[in-house]
């Protein structure tokens, strides 16, 4: 919100959704790509890494037999965030870099973050998510974070935009 009140002479249309937009059909400047894969025929700029963990209520794993390695990650129900991940999970190591994949059966997918997170606190699940969306859950007890020395890898967030030359070219061809 800050940019817009240092640039009050643009208008911003903010969309969220999972679709890959096509600039000149959409009529879109520019879009914020989360995830590995960016198309190439995009320029890219990288603008944040997130990173990610693993959390379930306590409620969930009260239901359960303690958890003593990561492969009883398996036997849980998951939240599956169906854009980056379904049957499997894979974990690294933060001291030794050590990736370790565990398969998973979700009980739920979702395109939403804060649906799998919500999910996750009401006990339905345990949910892989950005790591800023459940400090305060994890703070204050409502969430705990499932073996914290092993990481999901961190999601690149990229500014994209079409290449001036494309665009430049289809709107001279658009307007012959």
């Amino acid at each position: 919100m800050a940019f817009l009140q240092r640039h009050p002479q643009l208008s911003v249309e903010w969309m969220l959704n999972d679709n890959t937009v096509d600039f000149l059909s959409d009529n879109i400047d520019c879009a914020i790509r989360v995830g590995a894969e960016v198309d190439p025929a995009t320029v890219s700029v990288l603008l944040a890494e997130v990173p990610r963990c693993v959390v379930a209520s306590p409620e969930l794993l009260a239901k359960y037999p303690p958890l003593t390695s990561l492969e009883a990650l398996s036997g849980l129900p998951w939240i599956a965030i169906n854009t980056f991940y379904q049957h499997e999970v894979r974990l690294r190591h933060q001291a030794s870099g050590q990736i370790v994949s565990t398969a998973i059966t979700p009980c739920l997918s979702t395109d939403s973050l804060y649906v799998a997170r919500n999910t996750a606190l009401a006990g339905l699940g345990v949910a892989m998510v950005s790591s800023w969306t459940v400090v305060e859950d994890i703070a204050a007890g409502r969430l705990i974070e499932l073996f914290p020395q092993w990481r999901p890898a961190s999601l690149p967030v990229h500014l994209v935009y079409p290449w001036r030359a494309i665009t430049r070219h289809a709107c001279v061809s658009s307007s012959t």
